[in-house]
């Protein structure tokens, strides 16, 4: 089905993408202003991206990546419920259904919404990347108008005070939140690049740097480190044309990331006794005392392991820590390795991993027809292994909103999974 504006047309598949996606990033804030039932978007996305590759499966079969795929998760699934109940912590099915779902729905969406984005046209993924930027052009505009206010005025946008300056959160929780969007909001630009022409490639250049400088308003420490390395990355691939990918820069992108984000750890983890920390420390208890198959989903780290609060808080004394009280949990879910880690175990955790690696694999793979595609990927990749480090942010809905859109940058080619 189409519909026609003008000289336009909009095929009925690209408007819900669209759709989907603008939702998708505005999640957060429908959530907090709208419904608390928006909380449930992203698990509907899942539920729905996962039915199209099932589909996918049965119609065409498997190729080698599915083969890989489903063997990896369907290992970390089964020695997950065994670490249930060998450790016999957390034996009812509801909160491990919940808790499973939790930890892989992030490659669901991706596989979806990749083998969805397949049967699109250049010139649809084209429209797709154009009108999200539109809309974020205009998002990003009033963002930074409130953040050059709020240099000067302390306003209901501002936030706690770092460097002499109020941070800023704009509309969101805190500035923490504000700044995963950013996440989104560079992806989009980044594969914008592609498709500017002239006097349009000016325009995207300015909301990007307007976006590095607003992204930089939260004052938070990741933000002035993923701008710079936005800006390094942009002068090797859009000015100088320099990289040809290889897998041994991606060893060292690991190398550099996980570089970059030691003094977040180091912050976290080792100088102050924050909840972080606790679940660090107890993270390779646990890692310990259930080797080598963990404690099992929902027993350790994750929100549902709050939510029907484990037993191992107890015996760790962490219910007594700040933010990790019995009915508060205001730091339930702040970390993912050692969550990760405490739960799953060594064999887990190496499956997990297995499985991070085929899935960010793919995606370089895929984008290497392009320069432009390699540097949306390789520069979310950063990201999120940085943010890793500190947050749990592969459990959270803005990174699950930049796997949705993730395919958009696959465009030179028709591919298929291999």
């Amino acid at each position: 089905m189409n519909w026609k504006m003008g000289e336009i047309r909009f095929t009925a598949k690209e408007i819900i993408f669209t759709l989907c996606s603008i939702v998708f990033f505005f999640q957060q804030y429908l959530e907090l202003y709208v419904s608390s039932y928006f909380s449930y978007y992203d698990e509907i996305i899942s539920i729905i991206m996962l039915a199209v590759y099932l589909i996918k499966i049965i119609r065409k079969g498997l190729d080698s990546f599915d083969k890989y795929f489903i063997v990896l998760l369907l290992c970390f699934t089964l020695f997950g419920i065994i670490g249930n109940f060998t450790a016999k912590i957390q034996e009812n099915w509801k909160p491990i259904l919940i808790d499973w779902f939790l930890c892989i729905k992030i490659f669901f969406i991706f596989v979806g919404s990749f083998t969805f984005l397949k049967s699109f046209s250049y010139t649809e993924k084209e429209r797709i990347v154009k009108r999200l930027s539109y809309l974020l052009y205009i998002f990003i505009s009033i963002a930074f108008i409130f953040a050059v206010i709020n240099l000067f005025y302390k306003t209901s946008m501002s936030s706690d005070p770092r460097y002499g300056l109020y941070s800023f959160r704009f509309i969101s929780m805190n500035p923490g939140m504000f700044s995963y969007t950013f996440y989104f909001i560079m992806f989009i630009f980044t594969i914008n690049i592609l498709y500017c022409k002239d006097f349009s490639k000016k325009v995207n250049l300015f909301f990007i740097i307007i976006a590095l400088l607003t992204w930089i308003s939260t004052l938070r420490t990741k933000a002035f480190i993923f701008a710079i390395v936005y800006l390094f990355l942009y002068f090797i691939f859009v000015i100088k044309k320099l990289f040809k990918f290889n897998f041994i820069y991606l060893i060292l992108i690991i190398a550099i990331s996980i570089y970059i984000g030691y003094d977040q750890y180091l912050f976290y983890y080792v100088e102050n006794d924050t909840a972080r920390a606790k679940f660090l420390e107890y993270g390779f208890v646990n890692f310990n005392a259930y080797f080598p198959l963990g404690s099992g989903f929902g027993t350790f780290g994750t929100s549902v392991a709050f939510d029907y609060y484990s037993q191992l808080y107890y015996n760790y004394g962490m219910n007594l820590v700040h933010g990790l009280e019995p009915g508060i949990g205001g730091f339930s879910s702040d970390t993912f390795w050692p969550a990760i880690i405490g739960q799953f175990g060594l064999i887990g955790l190496l499956f997990y991993l297995g499985l991070l690696f085929i899935v960010f694999k793919f995606m370089f793979k895929e984008s290497k027809y392009e320069k432009i595609g390699i540097f949306s990927i390789l520069f979310i990749f950063i990201c999120f292994i940085v943010a890793s480090l500190a947050t749990s942010v592969f459990f959270h809905p803005i990174t699950l909103s930049v796997f949705f859109v993730i395919p958009l940058a696959f465009n030179k080619k028709e591919v298929t999974i291999q």
